[in-house]
């Protein structure tokens, strides 16, 4: 009887296949990730240094398969290596009968996983024959602008560039086989995190993830590994597993409570979860799984988890600590504690933030703005006014007048953890890109959180925004395919009218929230954007560019799908409170200029810190508009 491991290593070889090059034969290898969508490196449909045509054949058990070719690059470049990502989707244009697919997983940051690779080659016969061998990964490197991981003790061999990586202790295919190290030996090669994958084409990943959650097949292998690798049969005794059960239950947990646990254990720029948390024990099995960094000095990521969920509810027994003590960690978790007493009790009240705010009550409003700055060492203290030049300023000038004086500030403040920095602007101003106003030649958007706010509310409109106030604490964007998911989007095609969609905002009483996908064209604001200050919307997500080939798109109802992606995949389901870091997040860790997330715009109006509404302006108004 075969092992789940083995089972796992067949059901990778069934979905691997060639990719034929001119003449119909092998070029290299690829795998099925959904129905009729198969991944493989840009290189491999090349002719040459450049991918020439725009679609490309496959071969899989002996019937061949066309398909369109998305590849980036689209060229070779100046290295010896084909450039990153050095990824291609082929989208078929008819699914195989029968056709399988794999699950993808985030790869493991470690020198000692054993892997398995797959892929077809000709080394043993005249005939392309199918060949899979066991290697193991040997850490990270650059290459270009981007990362690869290494593969050693595995001789790939010509032909298996774009085949599936399967990490086989976890269950999932963790990465694409790029290239051979050295020919005839067993050096092994290169591998393309899925992590590329998901942040090159979202649409394929999600569509992966979707399915594979139903991949009887392979889940029910997967879970079988699992038990065998058994983390936390290593590390927890029956009656520490019974107790993490009854804290995650004392905690009334929901899916997305188990989601936001990985990210305060994995930190902001950790990996993703290795497969779905759907209760405390996966949540267990993945945090067991973490590796700490050889300089920390954090207690382990299960004593971590322990303590949170205690944390969540008022317990006299203290589970964390007496595990720590037995895996002899009691001094780091006794560290830990003595540092999070000294600190503030409410990790975001303990953030130092900082109110800019511009208003257009001038003589020359059309030319020329007023500045208020205020300044919260920590969120809850009281704010005090920043000193600045006087004003008014003209807007050619505004924003070296602002990063000169956010220079001076910030360096003084507690280095606790990234400044919020607020705009508050007038309505013409609020579609500026002020996070990309740069202080010491760098974004200000990629060192700090920023977001948008209106300088400007009625009194109705102001009592609309403060009523939101608990519902804002305790809301989260909506999940996925949702039906308030789906009725947050105004796309380029809407044409509903202000009273409309203001209606649509107040449905039920829930709390109105706007994504869209780009800035509307309106004056003075869209009427999206009107309709949501109207409603007390706290919360306004958008893209500041048009999408590409904007009018076609609108005219076939799919305008802006990238962008919503892009935020169903970085930012579903993330409480609202702690949306102006997530979105920094994704800003900053995607390089891209021109990818959708580092395009994100965030409106996000606390409705418990309002300083400017009762404060006079800095400057009175001048008769000249020249500064």
């Amino acid at each position: 009887m075969r092992s789940p491991h083995e089972v796992l290593k067949r059901l990778t070889d069934d979905c691997t296949l060639e990719v034929l090059a001119d003449g119909g034969i092998a070029g290299g290898s690829g795998f099925f990730v959904a129905p009729g969508v198969v991944v493989t490196c840009a290189h491999v449909v090349a002719s040459g240094d450049r991918i020439t045509a725009a679609r490309a054949t496959v071969r899989w058990r002996g019937a061949a398969y066309g398909g369109q070719v998305r590849a980036r690059p689209l060229e070779k470049g100046p290295a010896r290596v084909w450039a990153t990502p050095d990824l291609c989707v082929i989208s078929l244009d008819r699914v195989p009968p029968g056709q399988p697919q794999v699950v993808l997983g985030e790869l493991r940051e470690t020198d000692t996983s054993e892997i398995y690779v797959g892929g077809f080659t000709q080394v043993y016969d005249t005939a392309t024959g199918f060949q899979g061998t066991p290697g193991r990964l040997a850490g990270p490197q650059g290459l270009g602008r981007g990362r690869v991981w290494g593969i050693v003790d595995s001789q790939l061999s010509p032909g298996m560039s774009g085949g599936p990586v399967l990490d086989p202790r976890r269950g999932v295919v963790c990465g694409v086989t790029k290239c051979q190290r050295k020919k005839d030996t067993s050096l092994g090669g290169l591998v393309i995190p899925a992590a590329v994958l998901r942040q090159e084409f979202g649409d394929v990943w999600q569509a992966n993830q979707d399915v594979g959650q139903d991949h009887d097949d392979w889940s029910l292998q997967r879970k079988a590994v699992l038990d065998i690798s058994d983390p936390l049969g290593r590390l927890l005794t029956p009656s520490e597993l019974g107790q993490l059960i009854s804290l995650a239950a004392g905690a009334r947990l929901r899916r997305a409570d188990f989601s936001q646990l990985w990210r305060d254990i994995a930190g902001p720029r950790g990996p993703r979860p290795p497969f779905p948390l759907d209760d405390v024990t996966a949540l267990a099995h993945a945090v067991a799984d973490l590796l700490i960094r050889p300089d920390s000095d954090e207690p382990a990521p299960l004593v971590r988890l322990f303590e949170l969920l205690q944390d969540r509810q008022d317990t006299p027994a203290d589970p964390a600590l007496s595990l720590a003590r037995r895996l002899g960690q009691e001094s780091a978790l006794s560290d830990r504690r003595r540092k999070a007493a000294a600190a503030p009790e409410d990790d975001s009240d303990g953030r130092p933030v900082i109110v800019v705010r511009l208003n257009s009550r001038t003589a020359d409003p059309e030319r020329e703005v007023l500045l208020d700055i205020w300044c919260y060492e920590c969120r809850g203290d009281p704010p005090y006014p920043v000193e600045v030049p006087p004003g008014p300023y003209p807007l050619s000038k505004i924003e070296q007048v602002v990063t000169d004086v956010l220079a001076d500030l910030i360096p003084d403040l507690p280095p606790h953890r990234p400044i919020l920095i607020e705009f508050a602007l007038p309505d013409r101003m609020l579609d500026d890109a002020v996070e990309w106003w740069t202080m010491d030649g760098l974004p200000i958007g990629d060192s700090h959180a920023v977001v948008v706010r209106f300088a400007d509310r009625k009194p109705l409109q102001r009592r609309a925004l403060q009523s939101r106030s608990e519902q804002f604490r305790d809301s989260r964007l909506p999940p996925k395919d949702s039906q308030q998911w789906d009725e947050l989007w105004v796309d380029c095609a809407d044409t509903r009218d202000l009273p409309e969609l203001h209606r649509g905002l107040q449905f039920n009483g829930r709390l109105p929230l706007v994504a869209m996908t780009a800035w509307h064209p309106g004056r003075p604001v869209p009427v999206p954007v009107e309709a949501a200050r109207s409603a007390g919307a706290p919360v306004i997500l958008w893209r500041h560019q048009p999408c590409a080939d904007h009018q076609l798109l609108a005219d076939h109802g799919s305008c802006g799908s990238a962008f919503r992606d892009t935020v169903a995949r970085e930012l579903g389901e993330e409480p609202l409170s702690g949306l102006p870091e997530a979105v920094w997040q994704v800003r900053t860790g995607n390089g891209s200029p021109d990818s959708p997330a580092r395009r994100i715009a965030i409106l996000w109006d606390d409705p418990d810190r309002l300083p400017w509404w009762n404060v006079p302006l800095n400057r009175q108004p001048r008769a000249t508009g020249s500064g």
